[in-house]
């Protein structure tokens, strides 16, 4: 079995990554990935040359405190940058990394809205997968039960394929979740009534036709692969319901929707809100990681033929 990620960048600014570092450990013992945790020293103009030195020093110390506590295996690098979310993307392609691990700020509902998060500035235009693991929630050393959400396009395929790998190195299981969207705006025309009703019913349940067979041809694929799995189908808004599965989980893998830069990370709505909401880490794959998959999948495809 190839190798899943094999080099992980994560990164603290000496006040925040905890979380992030515990998950980065996490997915380096499961893969054998090797692990960076980059520390950032802001590149502001300082007083004197000596402030320089002693922020160094702090940061240093502060950065071999968290890699003794959540991140053993890692090496530790201190970069220069005004943009910790710059630094790490930075830093990410020069070490040709195929994860990044990103701490998020705890905000109420309307800060997230208002306020910039260095996690969404990683995530959007990476040039790799990133995982974000919000800085209030619980170290997840463990990856014991694994989220994924399904919708029959190419990008969930990927992320179902990288969960399934999890799963098998760690001695994870799988909790899958498709969901029937019951949002149908119709036309601005259509007077509510009976035949609103109709068409609204017949919409409604033909997405849960397609949520359930979208999961059974997943849990066959578990099945197939030995790896436990369950799997649910909802009604109802998509990223609610996957918000509402991560309290369950250690790890989310979400697929990446909107289109965006070539070969760089770019993130649908649903995926975002479940980013900012979710009660677990939440993992996204690059884009490009759709026709790698695929590509994949055609030569499986062939040698099954010959």
């Amino acid at each position: 079995m190839s190798a899943l990620f094999k080099t992980i960048v994560t990164g603290s600014d000496g006040h925040r990554g905890r979380a992030a570092a515990a998950l980065a450990q996490a997915l380096a013992s499961a893969t054998g990935a090797r692990l960076l945790l980059v520390g950032v020293e802001y590149e502001l103009p300082l007083p004197l040359i000596e402030t320089y030195a002693e922020a160094r020093a702090t940061l240093e110390n502060e950065l071999r405190e968290l890699r003794d506590e959540f991140a053993p295996d890692a090496t530790t690098k201190v970069a220069v940058d005004a943009s910790p979310a710059h630094a790490l993307r930075r830093i990410a392609s020069e070490e040709h990394a195929d994860l990044i691990v990103v701490g998020s700020m705890h905000r109420g509902r309307l800060q997230r809205f208002t306020s910039a998060d260095r996690a969404m500035q990683v995530l959007h235009g990476a040039p790799c997968a990133v995982a974000v693991a919000p800085d209030h929630l619980p170290c997840r050393s463990t990856l014991e039960q694994i989220g994924v959400g399904l919708d029959g396009t190419p990008e969930s395929g990927v992320a179902l394929d990288i969960a399934l790998q999890l799963a098998q190195r760690s001695g994870g299981a799988l909790r899958l979740l498709a969901v029937g969207s019951d949002v149908y705006p119709g036309s601005v025309n259509l007077v509510a009534g009976s035949s609103y009703a109709d068409i609204y019913e017949q919409v409604v349940a033909g997405r849960v036709h397609v949520a359930r067979e979208e999961i059974e041809r997943a849990l066959q694929h578990c099945a197939d692969l030995g790896v436990p799995a369950i799997g649910d189908v909802q009604i109802g808004n998509p990223a609610r319901e996957l918000t509402a599965l991560s309290a369950h989980c250690d790890l989310m893998v979400l697929g990446s929707r909107r289109w965006g830069p070539v070969r760089r990370l770019a993130l649908g709505s649903t995926a975002e809100q479940v980013v900012r909401d979710a009660s677990c880490p939440v993992l996204v794959p690059p884009r490009h990681a759709v026709k790698e998959h695929e590509d994949e999948q055609r030569a499986s495809d062939a040698e099954v033929i010959l």
